[in-house]
């Protein structure tokens, strides 16, 4: 399966264990998947059973966005928030998780966190979690 479809839309986020099992406590997944993204085939060990979402990451892009725009505007750096829904709120997780640095908050008000892969992940100081 490509990354992206033939509009050219990006279907997925990879944070939280979405293509990261098996976790500290074991896979993070139930049922097998019948598909693998061509991020995760390239990678070393190939696809697992329980990944659901592209391997490219996310967070890497996410912070080279943010850094693009804040050489590009005129931006509070103290002031950078996220949101994100449904597979966007699993991926808020990882990224307040992996960017506190730069995230004063987060806010996953729909997700499901794949407890298995995240109950041993302490969140780091510095990142707010709002669920609403």
């Amino acid at each position: 399966m490509d990354d992206i479809d033939k509009l050219g839309i990006w279907g997925s986020w990879n944070g939280a264990g979405t293509s990261n099992s098996p976790g500290p406590d074991g896979p993070t997944c139930t049922v097998e998947q019948d598909y693998c993204y061509t991020s995760c085939a390239q990678r070393s060990g190939g696809c697992h059973r329980c990944d659901w979402t592209t391997c490219v990451d996310d967070v890497a892009f996410t912070e080279a966005v943010i850094d693009e725009i804040e050489n590009k505007l005129c931006i509070d750096d103290n002031r950078v928030y996220g949101w994100g829904f449904s597979n966007g709120g699993q991926f808020m997780y990882e990224l307040g998780f992996r960017l506190a640095h730069r995230c004063r908050g987060v806010c996953p008000p729909r997700l499901v966190l794949l407890t298995l892969f995240c109950k041993r992940r302490n969140r780091k100081q510095g990142t707010s979690y709002f669920c609403v």
